[in-house]
């Protein structure tokens, strides 16, 4: 069963075999240049922003685009973090907050000597991207028992700041290695610091292998969270999938303990894998999911792949039901199958447009619109 609003009730179920098919998105169909991944964000003065990682003289950035004609034009605002040579930063998520403030919770990962380090970090800008400061850090650990990787930042509309992020040190410690889980915090004003671990998901069965990570969440009802994530297939050769889980208390208890995670996708042939999924909710009410898709290869790819060798398409999935049931997924994009790390987000103005943005590591950094019907 589902909780809360989330359970499909065999009546639900059968109202809404009734309604009429909902036409999907119309998406264009030549690509633009983009700003970066997943984690753009529009802000309440219609201004884009996206963060992107890129080689500098002393070592690498993290850089925030900026836009201000719908992702038509991007520009460097300002460099949010910078890291020496061989660091791992990125991979984060951007948010706007009340009071003209941003947040970008990032990776921030040693991993090239015998001294291993993991964080994620958190950096804040008042001045809309342009200049950044250091703000808090939501996790770190040491050593070879698992790291810390992609995360995401989201605020109720109850207020309460969260961060989730990839965590492979709580199963490690668990006693299950080489399992990944999501793990999520909540931000205390007061003591200024990220509090009260909560697993957002794992599988429910603990004989099953988890790799649980690159999360988004949006809220489809007040305190109602859904969570859009990647993980494996428990039968090996344990491809990707895309799976959701959900809660009802604004994200302090999660479904995967009561019942096993609800699949978004899953390739028909098991051994070709679904990657790095975001999730938007669209102006019309609609959800929409956009992904990484190998499936219609000649040849399967192993899991743990690097990702420019996955050959993965961009898709999309659409739910109108609060992600209960889902789309067969549309191909965004012809003639290529080296992308990744997609991104969407619903565009400023009255027209319902989405702007899908991601990498091919042919041809750099893309996007595409897609009109709502």
């Amino acid at each position: 069963m589902r909780l809360g609003v989330f359970a499909a009730t065999p009546i639900l179920a059968a109202l809404m075999s009734l309604l009429p098919p909902r036409e999907q998105v119309r998406w264009s169909a030549d690509p633009r240049p983009g700003p970066g991944v997943k984690g753009a964000i529009v802000m309440r003065s219609g201004v884009l922003l996206c963060a992107r990682g890129e080689g500098s003289p002393d070592g690498v950035r993290v850089v925030c685009m900026e836009s201000r004609d719908r992702g038509g034009t991007w520009a460097v605002a300002g460099t949010i973090v910078s890291g020496p040579h061989g660091a791992d930063i990125g991979d984060g998520c951007l948010i706007e907050l009340p009071g003209d403030r941003l947040l970008y919770s990032y990776r921030d990962n040693r991993t090239g000597g015998q001294d291993r380090r993991y964080a994620i970090r958190v950096a804040e800008s008042t001045d809309s991207g342009k200049t950044w400061r250091p703000h808090s850090t939501v996790a770190e650990c040491a050593g070879d028992k698992g790291g810390l990787w992609s995360s995401f930042l989201f605020r109720t509309r109850s207020g309460d700041l969260l961060c989730m992020y990839d965590d492979e040190r709580t199963p490690w410690e668990a006693g299950l290695p080489h399992h990944q889980w999501l793990t999520i915090k909540r931000w205390n004003p007061e003591s200024r610091t990220w509090h009260r671990p909560v697993t957002v998901s794992r599988a429910h069965n603990p004989a099953h292998l988890s790799r649980d990570g690159m999360g988004s969440i949006i809220e489809t009802a007040p305190g109602h969270l859904l969570c859009v994530f990647e993980t494996v297939d428990t039968a090996p050769p344990h491809a990707g999938v895309i799976m959701s889980v959900t809660s009802d208390d604004g994200g302090r208890t999660w479904s995967w303990s009561a019942t096993e995670r609800s699949t978004v996708y899953q390739a028909r042939d098991r051994r070709f894998g679904a990657h790095c999924p975001w999730t938007v909710r669209a102006r019309d009410g609609r959800i929409v999911c956009v992904f990484g898709l190998n499936e219609g290869r000649d040849q399967p790819i192993r899991s743990g792949t690097p990702l420019p060798e996955l050959g993965l398409d961009i898709v999309a999935v659409e739910s109108s039901d609060q992600g209960v049931t889902w789309s067969r997924p549309i191909k965004l994009v012809e003639g290529t199958h080296r992308n990744a790390l997609p991104g969407i987000l619903s565009l400023p103005g009255g027209s319902g447009d989405l702007y899908v943005h991601w990498v091919d590591f042919d041809r750099g950094y893309l996007a595409l619109i897609g009109k709502l019907p």
